[in-house]
């Protein structure tokens, strides 16, 4: 028999969800041909070890939803190969190293959101990441400001920092350069908008540019300043716009009757006031209307009575007067209806009889199912599964309900 004992190398080690509760051996940093390094779904606990940053062929890392600690080795940063990392759901703390940003031209995909990762975040203007797209840092510690540098990643598709105590202006010369963007959160920050937090017409000019946009999220900064009268030209795409919990005062333009595409629009916690434009009305995919707890006054326009999808608005903690409009009976996909604190007068109208749905005809109660919390919403949301190596920018994984359906449900 000629030669000897085949030689096997291992070049993928996949143990999701095994239920396996050690620490991370650092012998792993061993497996010099390994492409794929899977431990995710785990309660692995300790360290990463720094020795993962020997393994030079890997492509893909996933450490999610373990409870690792510690801080994030910086050698990982040197994987010249790397396009995928994942670190979500841990219990990792310190700074991110900028090393992360700076020295790998490969990544599309960098997730370490849900931590207690702390400081800023390390993009720096010298450092490119030409094929990034996905960067999910929301729910850590987060301070600084919004870091420019993001105008060097122009396949950027998704941006979420919700949830974390960046401070700043909101940029008026980064998102413009990012045309591929389809999903930016920047709520629950301390984010303000220009000229002292009084102007917030810079950073929404420059989002006209993000023509793929379909949700931003801007809630809970206490951004001041005035709804910008172009607002209705932002993208055709934009499909959730989220301003509540904010300073924003003023009236609200007419001609945000523009977005035509949008299924929820949310502007409660405000100091808006003035009256509901009638315009509202040609948003005909509109299925939530938040204008709760602001100084909105005048009467509830008859409009509103001929937007088809509507199932919930809420109008309550404002000024409004007057009869409820009769063309409410018209709103056959109606759930819920709130005009407390208000001076409203007259009866609510019966809504008019609406068809019953078919023999597994889910779809009404689907959409309003009870909207999860921020972190579990974006658990849901982004991909599931690694992406497969490619040879250029890929046009996928996409986001499965945001894509899919478009709207944000349930109450």
């Amino acid at each position: 028999m000629c030669g000897g004992p085949v030689r096997r190398r291992v070049t993928q080690l996949v143990l999701s969800g095994k239920g396996l509760s050690v620490m991370i051996s650092p012998a792993l940093g061993r497996l010099s041909f390994v492409t794929v390094l899977d431990l995710s779904s785990n309660a692995f606990s300790g360290a990463i070890p720094p020795e993962l940053g020997a393994l030079s062929m890997l492509t893909q890392l996933s450490l999610t939803s373990n409870l690792l600690e510690g801080v994030i080795p910086a050698g990982l940063g040197f994987l010249q190969r790397r396009y995928y990392l994942d670190f979500s759901g841990n219990r990792l703390s310190g700074g991110i190293p900028e090393t992360l940003f700076c020295n790998c031209s490969a990544l599309q995909y960098l997730d370490l959101a849900n931590n207690s990762l702390a400081r800023d975040i390390p993009y720096a203007g010298e450092c490119h990441l030409p094929s990034l797209r996905y960067l999910l840092l929301w729910s850590n510690d987060l301070s600084g400001a919004i870091p420019p540098a993001l105008a060097n990643s122009p396949m950027l598709e998704w941006i979420d920092f919700e949830s974390n105590y960046l401070a700043g202006e909101l940029p008026s010369q980064v998102f413009d350069r990012l045309p591929r963007l389809q999903y930016l959160y920047l709520s629950y920050n301390n984010l303000s908008s220009h000229d002292g937090n009084t102007d917030l017409d810079p950073f929404f000019r420059s989002l006209r540019n993000c023509t793929h946009l379909q949700e931003l999220e801007l809630a809970g900064n206490d951004l001041g300043g005035l709804l910008p009268p172009f607002i209705g030209e932002l993208p055709r795409a934009l499909r959730q716009l989220h301003l509540e919990d904010n300073a924003i005062s003023g009236s609200i333009p007419p001609n945000i009757s523009g977005l035509v595409n949008l299924t929820y629009l949310n502007l409660s916690n405000n100091l808006l006031n003035g009256s509901i434009p009638p315009d509202m009305s040609h948003m005909r995919r509109l299925e939530r209307l938040y204008l709760s707890n602001n100084l909105l006054s005048g009467e509830i326009p008859k409009s509103i009575g001929k937007i088809p999808h509507l199932g919930l608005f809420d109008f309550s903690g404002n000024r409004l007067a007057g009869a409820i409009p009769d063309t409410f009976s018209n709103l056959t996909q109606l759930r819920r209806l709130m005009l407390h604190h208000n001076q409203l007068s007259g009866a609510i109208p019966p809504p008019q009889p609406r068809r019953l749905p078919e023999p597994g005809d889910l779809g009404p109660l689907l959409q309003w199912l009870a909207r999860p919390h921020p972190g579990v919403r974006r658990r849901l949301e982004q991909p599931q599964t690694l992406p497969q190596p490619v040879e250029q920018p890929p046009g996928g994984p996409s986001p499965s309900r945001a894509q899919q359906d478009g709207h944000d449900p349930g109450a």
